[in-house]
């Protein structure tokens, strides 16, 4: 692997993993009020699981699409 490629791929899984984080943690957020409305209790937990699941993939993919447009102009 080239000095140019770790670095690119560096870039991509530091900026995806931060996104990712930021998606869990407002999908989890979410998740939970979501599921605590619908079934208190084992609503709150799997809405819960599921919202930071969804959250976190989102956020990676946004975050690595912004990332893919501003490269290109920079």
């Amino acid at each position: 692997m080239s000095r140019a490629e770790f670095r690119k791929r560096a870039k991509y899984n530091g900026i995806g993993a931060l996104g990712g984080i930021a998606g869990a943690s407002g999908g989890a957020a979410t998740g939970f009020l979501i599921g605590t409305a619908i079934c208190p209790g084992i609503g709150s937990g799997i809405g819960t699981l599921v919202g930071a699941i969804a959250g976190g993939l989102a956020g990676k993919k946004a975050s690595e699409k912004i990332l893919d447009h501003i490269d290109e102009k920079i």
